[in-house]
């Protein structure tokens, strides 16, 4: 029997089973692209298959977002790696990063609920979104339809320009519709200094209240109006360790520093003004009535600090409930609270520090305690301590000798010295001035002069009482009333100082005479 039909059968058995296997991968891949749908004319549309996503990305290099309404301009968010924000570029204005973050989230994340039918995938009014990255690369391009149903919508992957494939259609939730649709400007920020809690500098700058224009006394008819003279308060620092700068140096009180910059975190923009759109001469913008400047720490190692100035300018109701603002100088103005204003400070006396000396008790080296000649009654050599290895010593005039002797004090003796540097150092004053007191207000007792370690140097404190009995500290020009002080600054300066003698009578004249 020849071999050659065996051959030849084996031949073809293997062609037909090569055929076969070759259609079943055929409809296997066609099944896992999902089945043709209906689209316009000369493009390949397919359906997702349902549970799978429709087309996954990487959404941390996302670095721009564009959104191509079908009825309206482009809107773009840029993200800035320097400041680590998210903005709006038709606005100049940032937006919330969380809403950035939960909008890729969920177009990442979105998966075929159903398959599109004809109907759905022929919609009409879609709007086009397109990711990019750093580099301006499309990550992706997806297309959505301008209306949903019961709670669904259509979804399109469309391919990269200048590439090949055919469009990815499903039918998803419509949080993925109702997040972009809505366009951007629903994104936008509405807390003014949402960082100010790390903020390193804030300046507060706005007309003086108590000159106003009605307020000004009557000038000559040819005379120019009187200009409402600015105030401009400066405070700079971080952390514990603040500073006030303008209009005068001191060190800042770090609660009263801390309150601000908690209050500057909670300002929000009361309403956007979209449409129609001030000018900022309308807006009393270009002569702004307060400004607010807040300096933060650079993002980027070796950079600028960045800056924030948030301006203030005319009344934006009748009543005079709003004002017109605006941020960085950015083409958006908005509205806010008038009462904001009045939160912006005008004096220094809040932000200065209530203790006297910006130090701690252990950086006293020495206190020395000097009765003034008109306080004391007897001429004594002044109190002088030093702080020695073993604790408080006294410095005392030994006759013949030319150094003062030390006579190391007992413990409770050594208390009193601690109580003096504790209450020049951490004691809160109960008011605060600019300026010292003048000597109408204030009896002048003597002075305290404190030695600090780390070649800080002394520091000469006049000391006064009031004439309720209350201490007066000056150092620096500012003064600090106490209500009390403690029990060896008492001793030294209000025993010494002479009591106020009631005036001899006069004699009265006999009556009848002159």
């Amino acid at each position: 029997m020849s071999s050659k039909p065996i051959v030849a059968a084996l031949l073809v058995a293997i062609v037909l089973a090569v055929a076969v296997l070759g259609v079943v991968m055929y409809n296997r891949a066609n099944a896992a692209r999902g089945p043709l749908i209906a689209a316009p004319a000369g493009v390949e549309a397919r359906a997702v298959p349902i549970g799978d996503l429709v087309l996954p990305f990487d959404a941390g290099s996302v670095r721009s977002i564009e959104l191509l309404p079908s009825d309206g301009p482009r809107q773009r968010l840029v993200f800035h790696p320097s400041s680590g924000q998210w903005t709006y570029q038709e606005r100049n204005w940032p937006v919330e990063p969380d809403a950035v973050a939960a909008a890729l989230a969920l177009l990442k994340d979105a998966r075929a609920q159903a398959v599109p039918t004809a109907t759905s995938a022929q919609g009409a009014g879609r709007t086009e979104l397109v990711l990019r990255d750093a580099a301006g690369a499309e990550l992706a391009r997806y297309r959505l339809a301008s209306r949903t149903l019961a709670g669904q919508g259509l979804l399109e992957a469309l391919p990269a320009p200048g590439t090949s494939g055919p469009i990815r259609a499903a039918i998803v939730r419509s949080a993925v519709h109702e997040r972009f649709n809505a366009g951007f400007l629903p994104w936008r920020q509405t807390l003014l200094f949402p960082t100010a809690t790390r903020a390193t500098g804030v300046t507060f700058w706005r007309q003086d209240p108590d000159a106003a224009p009605d307020a000004q006394p009557v000038a000559a008819p040819d005379a120019k109006p009187a200009a409402r003279t600015p105030r401009r308060i400066t405070i700079a620092g971080r952390g514990a360790r603040w500073a006030l700068t303008e209009p005068l140096a001191a060190p800042a009180e770090p609660e009263a520093v801390a309150r601000t910059l908690s209050t500057l975190a909670s300002l929000r923009v009361g309403r956007f003004i979209d449409s129609p759109w001030p000018t900022p001469a309308q807006a009393g913008l270009d002569a702004p009535r307060a400004s607010l400047v807040l300096t933060l720490p650079p993002t980027v190692p070796d950079s600028s600090p960045v800056q924030h100035t948030l301006r203030l300018g005319a009344r934006a109701d009748d009543a005079g409930r709003t004002l017109y603002a605006s941020l960085d100088g950015s083409d958006a103005i908005f509205v806010v609270d008038a009462a904001l204003i009045e939160q912006l400070p005008v004096l220094p006396e809040p932000f200065i520090a209530r203790a006297s000396l910006d130090a701690e008790p252990a950086d006293i080296r020495a206190l020395r305690l000097t009765v003034s000649g008109a306080a004391s009654a007897e001429p004594a050599p002044p109190p002088a301590f030093t702080r020695t290895p073993v604790g408080w010593a006294e410095l005392t005039d030994a006759p013949g000798a030319a150094e003062p002797a030390t006579v190391l004090l007992s413990p409770q003796r050594a208390a009193t010295v601690d109580e003096v540097a504790v209450f020049l150092t951490k004691a809160a004053a109960v008011e605060v001035r600019s300026a010292a007191l003048p000597a109408e207000e204030a009896t002048p007792l003597g002075t305290i002069t404190a030695e600090l370690i780390e070649h800080r140097g002394s520091v000469m404190i006049p000391v006064a009482r009031t004439a309720d009995n209350r201490f007066v500290l000056t150092v620096g020009g500012i003064a600090r009333v106490y209500q009390a002080a403690p029990p060896l600054l008492r001793q030294t300066f209000l025993v010494a100082a002479p009591t106020a003698q009631p005036s001899p009578p006069v004699p009265q004249p006999p009556s009848g005479e002159k």
